[in-house]
């Protein structure tokens, strides 16, 4: 990975993937869930706290949530407009984070079950705790097939997100469906996650996608000729945070099946901002290695949060 143009970074996966923090900080990230009921709490709301917002501002302003719903309860939820915290929980989001704060004992014992067979298990039965698991997670309010693929791969390590970047990256991998096109642009998108308004359990036809979006991930992994496809796509993705922070420079992705696509750079703008995501900017850009993104997806060692 080097850069030999200053208006472009390279991204050159057709060597493989490098290793950059997965194995080290997700089976802590895993253990720490599977801790106690405010742990996992902490991790499903994070991957809420991901959704379209900038690194930066979720590692400087994450531990706030943390710390203001174990202070505060409920409560901190009901003022999170008056706090930092405002950038990363509003609207929808503010609600569903309340309702996994509060209803943590039950979300615990629903997802720990099958997170208890992953770690036991061998075989199909591991394999079927990894859907399971994704399939109680899926129901849950602000998640949907990437952000539920989300959790799932920070409670076990197992499926991954594709968000927008990745949508494009990966898109013709699809083989079995799971991405849907905007009939006016053609646009890709995922559905929304189907369910039962009394039972509030998956439809057949959100089960159905998210078998197709598991098999995707499979997919994924199969191109980037690497056997762990969570691995392969968290390793990238870290990589993809830390060179935007570090350079303004667009990205040129290199796929090992000789794809290639610009990833938009916005990242390193606005380092004169008072936020903590300013403050963060002018502090570690130039700076930050995929290593650390991967570190600081873990909770007790998101330290940069403590720069103010």
């Amino acid at each position: 990975m080097e850069a030999d143009r200053k208006d472009v970074q390279i991204l050159d996966l057709s060597p493989g993937v490098a290793d950059s923090g997965f194995c080290k900080y997700n089976p802590l990230i895993n253990r720490y869930s599977l801790d106690s009921p405010e742990n996992m709490a902490d991790t499903l709301m994070f991957v809420i706290a991901t959704q379209q917002i900038s690194w930066y501002d979720v590692v400087s302003r994450f531990p706030g949530i943390v710390q203001g719903a174990r202070e505060h309860g409920a409560e901190f939820f009901n003022n999170v407009e008056g706090t930092p915290s405002r950038m990363l929980l509003f609207g929808e989001r503010v609600k569903a984070a309340k309702t996994i704060w509060t209803q943590r004992e039950k979300i615990f014992r629903s997802l720990s079950e099958p997170m208890r067979d992953y770690n036991r298990l061998t075989g199909f039965g591991k394999e079927n705790s990894v859907f399971e698991l994704y399939s109680r997670v899926l129901p849950l309010k602000q998640f949907g097939f990437p952000k539920a693929g989300f959790a799932t791969q920070m409670l076990v390590g197992r499926l991954g997100c594709i968000d927008s970047i990745n949508l494009n990256l990966y898109r013709e991998q699809d083989v079995a469906g799971a991405i849907k096109y905007a009939k006016k642009d053609n646009k890709p998108y995922f559905a929304s996650v189907g369910t039962n308004k009394k039972t509030g359990e998956l439809t057949a036809g959100a089960v159905t996608l998210a078998k197709a979006y598991a098999e995707l991930l499979k997919e994924i992994g199969r191109m980037l000729k690497h056997p762990d496809e969570s691995a392969a796509l968290w390793d990238i993705w870290v990589t993809l945070v830390a060179m935007k922070i570090n350079s303004p420079a667009q990205i040129l992705v290199i796929l090992p099946n000789g794809k290639k696509a610009v990833v938009p750079n916005k990242y390193s703008q606005n380092k004169e901002s008072p936020s903590p995501g300013g403050e963060f900017r002018r502090k570690h850009t130039g700076k930050i290695t995929p290593h650390d993104v991967s570190r600081q997806h873990y909770v007790p060692e998101m330290y940069e949060h403590k720069i103010r």
